[in-house]
C-alpha cells in the first residue's frame, strides 16, 4: 500500500508508519522510560479529562460511551513500553476511569490484538482486566 493509501485508510501519518516499521524498539522504549516520569501526572490528568468529557458527551446524546483504542499511543509493533508495567498502569488507570464514568466498553490497549506480541505474552493480564470490564 502506498504512503498516501495508508494515510487515507488509517489516518496515521507517514512519519508514524516509518517509526512503526523501522524504529529500534529498545531505543524507543528507553526514551519513553527516561522521559515518562516527568509527564506521568499530566498524562493521567489529560486522560481523566478526556474520559470525563466523552462520558458527558455520550450522556447528553443518550448514546453509550466506548473506548475503542488504547491510550498510550501508536507504538511500534516490537516495542514493550505499552505492554510492561508502566503501560499496563496507564491502561488500568483508564479502564477504571472509564468504568467509573459509565462507559459500556473499553479496549485495554492498542497492543492487545491478535497480531501484537502481547496477545501471546500476557493473556493473564488481559483476562484479568477484561474481567473488570465485562463484570459490568
Amino acid at each position: 500500500m502506498s504512503t498516501g493509501g495508508r494515510l487515507a485508510a488509517t489516518g496515521i501519518p507517514r512519519e508514524l508508519f516509518y517509526a512503526h516499521d523501522w524504529v529500534d524498539p529498545d531505543h524507543w522504549d528507553l526514551w519513553l522510560y527516561e522521559n515518562y516520569p516527568a509527564h506521568r501526572q499530566a498524562m493521567r490528568e489529560t486522560l481523566a479529562q478526556w474520559v470525563d468529557s466523552v462520558a458527558e458527551f455520550a450522556r447528553r446524546r443518550g448514546i453509550p460511551a466506548v473506548l475503542g483504542e488504547g491510550v498510550v499511543g501508536y507504538t511500534p509493533l516490537l516495542t514493550r513500553f505499552e505492554e510492561d508495567a508502566v503501560g499496563k498502569d496507564i491502561a488500568e488507570f483508564v479502564v477504571e476511569r472509564c468504568l467509573a464514568a459509565g462507559f459500556q466498553g473499553v479496549v485495554l490497549t492498542s497492543n492487545a490484538a491478535p497480531h501484537h506480541p502481547m496477545w501471546h505474552t500476557d493473556r493473564a493480564w488481559m483476562r484479568r482486566v477484561n474481567a473488570r470490564v465485562t463484570a459490568g
